[in-house]
């Protein structure tokens, strides 16, 4: 039984491994995007309330803001802040991932946010495997986001067989599978690093992992939307990305994508010496 469970993990590691790799590491990066958006756009992130304190009418921002647009592009809406300190949301009809924004007492348009280009980038490769950009052909982009929701689902199933490949049989082998060796050789460390350090973020790999089929299947989402509603994303959202615990998980969380961002690389080094070793 355990050698086809170990069957299992390194077959779906080997194809998958590279794209889960990538798959951790931007996610990683998007956990405190709002955070660091923030700090290098701090004088729009916070708009000085005029005397009076009345921000313009909706219909009003959209006239002013329209004629500021550069040529290109093309006002959708825009959406207010939540406090009176809030810059105005810009959304325009040629980007869902870059944001703009605009003052709500003066219809000023402050443009792209900078940084905002970096993250829709990263956003991209996190759903789609490529930068989205003009030349990118919707037939790419599915094809992107079939694999890196197949690659989520590879995910859970060798987070479930690792665990079952690491269960030990006795309270010796517990500490061997909790602690990582520095001074037993280089392969050694890796498998300590590969065993060890896997266990001690799975849950939060497997939150991450089994949420993120949603965005890719509908199949998934469906059955996603029966379970828990059709607000499903009010609660998928914050597991995948670690805000349901605030500032804790999501720093939980930056670890333990990094974490497995590192695990088939560490996977594919045991898999090649196991193989090195076979042909010795």
């Amino acid at each position: 039984m355990r050698k086809t469970i170990l069957k299992i993990h390194r077959w779906l590691a080997v194809p998958f491994g590279i794209i889960i790799s990538v798959l951790c590491l931007t996610g990683a990066i998007l956990v405190f995007q709002d955070e660091i958006l923030h700090a290098v756009n701090s004088e729009i992130y916070h708009i000085e309330v005029p005397k009076g304190g009345m921000p313009l009418s909706e219909e009003l921002l959209e006239e002013r803001v329209a004629a500021q647009l550069p040529d290109g592009l093309t006002l959708a809406y825009v959406v207010p802040g939540e406090q009176p300190t809030d810059p105005v949301l810009v959304a325009v009809e040629e980007s869902d991932d870059v944001e703009y924004y605009a003052n709500p007492y003066t219809g000023e348009y402050y443009g792209e946010l900078r940084g905002s280009a970096f993250f829709a980038m990263v956003k991209s490769i996190h759903r789609f495997l490529i930068p989205k950009t003009e030349s990118a052909k919707d037939g790419v982009t599915a094809v992107g986001r079939i694999l890196t929701g197949a690659s989520a689902v590879a995910m859970s199933v060798l987070l479930l067989t690792g665990i079952i490949l690491w269960w030990p049989r006795n309270r010796k082998v517990l500490k061997n599978h909790l602690t990582v060796s520095f001074r037993k050789g280089f392969r050694r460390f890796v498998y300590d690093s590969h065993v060890s350090l896997g266990i001690y973020v799975v849950l939060f790999l497997l939150l991450m992992s089994l949420t993120g089929p949603a965005w890719s299947f509908p199949w998934y989402e469906k059955a996603v939307r029966a379970l828990f509603g059709e607000n499903y994303h009010l609660l998928f959202f914050p597991l995948h990305f670690g805000q349901w615990g605030g500032i804790l998980t999501r720093i939980l969380y930056v670890i333990a994508a990094l974490v497995g961002a590192s695990l088939p690389w560490t996977g594919y080094y045991l898999w090649w010496k196991r193989v090195h070793a076979r042909k010795k």
